[in-house]
């Protein structure tokens, strides 16, 4: 306002607060519009300032980043990439071997995009790891060497390079898997897994590309490992937040191997393996019964049989020749396991079976009839 009465008396004001030269008159534009249109034009060059150094510095970096793919390509023509990655496993030579061949070979090792399909899966027993196979989206085709004379070693070959055809030496591609146990006799092992092979560009790239593969392969089966991977028994009124001890310490039979003083009730989960469903239920049923679950962890790759057998065991275990009586629940596919464990059982260890919602007309479903199909699958 001061601004303005000023330039109505004189034919020139300066605005120091813009700091700014206005020439005012009666039709000429007020200080204030000057003062915005003046911190809007500072603004827009701040923004554009900082527009430049950002895409500037973008630049810079994908720069840097061709000159180093560029001179990888000219520099590097038939060069040979050799990869070593060591990392500590938690389980023993023999297990980490088999943790091996059937995650990260068969199924691909936890790596993102890759899909493993088998090559042969009829000549392989089921449950074996098969002798070759495709991984996809490269269409990259390997073969395992003779696995039974190398003891914990495994050995593996490339034997058609796919979409990578043209950047790999036919032919040159070897890797070996070592599991060394520790030194001192301890519950580990060490994984050495060696990859060499010759390209006809990009060694730095390909170097690097397999080493963070295998790092990252390496580092899935070491996780994989810690996880429990077999089925195991445990008692649910205490891992579902119940007090075992109300109920006169229900499922330290099982535990500890001592007196049978109740009923043995063997819950046999459905396929999601965690025996949740009942776990209202659990509290009431402790009453009256020492409760044991079976959990079969995403991880477990038992067969039927397998399953069966471990049932049996338990029934046997737990019955303690005849003087404590033992009855399976089983719910949904652990109705048809209560079942067939039932059959094997039948006039001697067992008392009797709870079937809930059984699953028993599998083979007459849909889903039933895709099963050579689903069998196909990693």
């Amino acid at each position: 306002a001061q601004a303005r009465e000023v330039g109505r008396q004189s034919p020139r004001a300066v605005c120091c607060q813009a700091n700014c030269c206005v020439e005012a008159s009666p039709s000429s534009r007020s200080c204030s519009q000057v003062l915005v249109i003046e911190r809007t034009h500072l603004g827009w060059a701040r923004l554009w300032g900082k527009l430049r150094f950002h895409c500037t510095a973008k630049l810079i970096a994908r720069a840097r980043m061709l000159t180093v793919l560029l001179v990888s390509a000219v520099s590097s023509a038939g060069r040979r990439v050799d990869v070593t990655v060591r990392r500590r496993l938690g389980a023993p030579p023999e297990a980490a071997r088999s943790g091996w061949l059937d995650y990260t070979w068969s199924s691909g090792g936890g790596l993102p995009g890759v899909l493993v399909l088998p090559r042969d899966s009829e000549a392989w027993p089921r449950g074996e790891p098969p002798h070759s196979r495709l991984v996809l989206p490269l269409a990259i085709e390997e073969a395992l060497e003779d696995t039974e004379a190398i003891g914990a070693e495994v050995r593996y070959r490339v034997t058609d390079d796919g979409l990578l055809s043209a950047e790999m030496v036919a032919g040159s591609h070897a890797a070996t898997v070592a599991f060394v146990p520790e030194a001192g006799g301890g519950a580990g092992c060490e994984l050495v897994w060696k990859c060499e092979f010759e390209v006809r560009h990009r060694q730095r790239l390909w170097q690097a590309v397999t080493e963070t593969l295998i790092g990252q392969s390496a580092d899935n089966l070491a996780a994989r490992l810690l996880e429990p991977s077999r089925p195991t028994w445990f008692c649910p009124l205490r891992a579902f937040g119940g007090k075992e001890e109300a109920f006169g310490g229900a499922g330290e039979f099982a535990m500890a191997g001592g007196p049978a003083t109740r009923a043995q009730l063997l819950v046999l989960p459905g396929l999601d393996g965690s025996a949740v469903t009942a776990w209202m239920q659990y509290p009431e049923l402790g009453l009256e019964y020492d409760v044991r679950a079976l959990a079969i962890p995403p991880t477990d790759r038992s067969g039927w049989e397998d399953l069966v057998g471990l049932v049996v065991e338990e029934v046997v275990r737990s019955s303690d020749g005849g003087a404590r009586k033992v009855f399976l629940l089983g719910e949904s596919m652990g109705a048809g396991l209560a079942l067939e464990v039932g059959r094997r059982c039948a006039g001697s260890s067992l008392s009797g079976l709870v079937l809930v919602s059984p699953a028993t007309g599998w083979d007459r479903t849909w889903l039933g009839g895709a099963r050579d199909w689903l069998l196909a699958l990693p």
